[in-house]
């Protein structure tokens, strides 16, 4: 081990390794896309640090007490912190600056690009589901890095359908109209997500497993940056090279959405860009961080495979379950190729069909819909009441909600 190293986590590759790691993936991008080496030490340093102001309210629920702790912040969560007594504010200090950090607008926002943001993905619908599940998903099972915090909460047990259903529930609610605003359900889902991160990322960090010199911090600042680029740069990425047309307009539109979302999900602003070209570039430094699949890739990637049948399908079962199924394996084939099909446990033999099917049907479809007009804005209506009888289809009987903090 060198120098460097010593100083970093041991997943996170020498610059030289770096530099050559990236060198051979160059061509996916226009320029050059090796980091400087500040950058890249930067994001080394990154896999040392959490989420302070929302670490700092875990520590405080566990020296308060965790039940009526967690009732304060579904209380600040639901009404302000203004709604809790002056008493109450007081002896809960950290919860009270972190309420007061995500209440307060960043100069930067902009809430007609929010807007603009959310109407594209409505309107990618259902393009945005398959890529989501399979370009980001069970694209991302194939580091053994991200899926760690996941094997050593149980989750590989709790069941793969749920997790997804949760995460769609989660990225409906931020695109939805109105989600991002204060008392919308995007702000309250994203601020709990954040808070159930730091409280696995304190479990896990005390866990007698758990080794912080080979990969860091649980659900680090360089791990939660790659899934902010999942949900932007990836969905972007993918749906274009499924017939989405995307003007540079639109492009900028979703990634501020999700900047500002992965701001409130405590993503240092740093990292944070409107910028689709430097997403990427981003995208391909914090993939050097990654190391590849092991055992438990293939478990999450059969997990994930195998939850399509346990889908409550309304007609027609048996058909639509082997068919979606199909189209799924098609859209992972697609992004990771025969080879991670194979280390993801998964049938080598699917030909991308419904990626190329699909980029038949909408590229007109794209062309027609990119001028305003009131049929543009009957499919985005649409793309999202389909997109919400989808999540409810996802949870079957279940109503949908997220994790609970425990």
């Amino acid at each position: 081990m060198n120098d460097f190293q010593k100083n970093y986590p041991y997943r996170h590759r020498s610059y030289s390794d770096m530099c050559q790691w990236v060198s051979r993936r160059n061509f996916l991008l226009k320029g050059n896309a090796v980091p400087s080496e500040e950058r890249w030490q930067k994001l080394g340093e990154g896999l040392l640090k959490g989420d302070d102001l929302a670490d700092r309210v875990v520590e405080w629920m566990h020296e308060y007490g965790m039940k009526p702790g967690r009732g304060l912040f579904e209380r600040a969560l639901q009404n302000g912190i203004d709604s809790l007594s002056s008493e109450e504010q007081q002896a809960a200090q950290p919860l009270t600056d972190f309420f007061k950090e995500v209440e307060t607008t960043p100069d930067w926002l902009d809430k007609d690009l929010v807007a603009l943001g959310g109407r594209v993905i409505d309107r990618c619908h259902p393009v945005s589901y398959y890529i989501l599940r399979n370009a980001g998903l069970m694209a991302g099972y194939l580091s053994s890095d991200l899926n760690k915090p996941l094997i050593m909460t149980g989750e590989l047990k709790s069941g793969a359908n749920r997790r997804f259903s949760q995460t769609m529930k989660w990225f409906s609610d931020c695109v939805s109209p109105g989600g991002l605003e204060r008392n919308g359900d995007g702000f309250r889902s994203t601020i709990h997500v954040r808070v159930m991160h730091a409280l696995v990322r304190n479990r896990l960090s005390h866990h007698k497993d758990w080794d912080h010199a080979d990969m860091g911090l649980p659900i680090n600042q360089t791990d939660m940056i790659a899934t902010w680029l999942a949900f932007s740069v990836v969905f972007l990425a993918g749906s274009r090279t499924m017939g989405v047309i995307i003007s540079p307009k639109e492009s900028k539109a979703v990634m501020h959405l999700w900047r500002y979302t992965c701001w409130l999900m405590g993503v240092n602003e740093e990292w944070l860009s409107d910028d689709e070209h430097e997403g990427r570039k981003l995208l391909f430094h914090t993939l050097a961080t990654f190391r590849g699949p092991d055992e438990n890739s293939r478990q999450l990637g059969r997990a994930l495979m195998e939850e399509i049948p346990l889908i409550p399908f309304p007609l027609m079962r048996p058909l639509k379950w082997r068919l979606e199924q199909a189209k799924h394996l098609s859209v992972t084939m697609l992004f990771v190729g025969p080879s991670g099909m194979k280390k993801l446990g998964l049938p080598r033999w699917v030909p991308p069909w419904y990626p190329v099917l699909s980029l038949g049907l909408n590229l007109p479809r794209s062309l027609l819909l990119s001028i305003p007009s009131p049929l543009q804005r009957k499919a985005e209506l649409k793309g999202r009441e389909r997109r919400e009888k989808l999540i409810k289809l996802h949870f079957g009987v279940a109503k949908p909600d997220l994790a609970s903090l425990k």
